[in-house]
This record gives structure tokens, sequence and C-alpha cells, in this order.
């Protein structure tokens, strides 16, 4: 999916179609790590072609409730 989210993002969306109550809290980061982990899409993009891809709730929540 060429929707970029973040770690919190996928953490809190597990967290509220998994019903549990709770927060989310950040690690501090580890030495040398990047602030950004993006993988370039574009050729998958360009292969696939006019495809609709599932988005991140949808994804998750069939994951989950399944």
């Amino acid at each position: 999916n060429p929707t970029e989210s973040t770690i919190q993002e996928v953490a809190q969306a597990i967290l509220s179609i998994a019903n549990i109550k709770g927060t989310v809290e950040p690690l501090p980061e580890m030495p040398g790590s990047v602030d950004r982990r993006c993988a370039d899409v574009a050729r998958m993009l360009e292969l696939a072609g006019d495809y609709e891809f599932t988005d991140l709730q949808q994804g998750l929540r069939a994951s989950i409730l399944s």
C-alpha cells in the first residue's frame, strides 16, 4: 500500500480494533536509528497498475478479527 503510516498509528489502530484499553508509549530512539523508514513503492505501483489497495484499518481488522 503506498500510504505511509507511523508505528504509533499502527499500534493505536491495533489497540482500537482489538478493543484493548491502553496507551502506546514510545521508547527512546536507539543510537544511529533513522527518523523514518519508508520503502520506495514506485516500481510496485507501476507493476500493479490500476489496483485498489486495502487500507490499514481494513487490513488490520481482517487480520485481527479473523
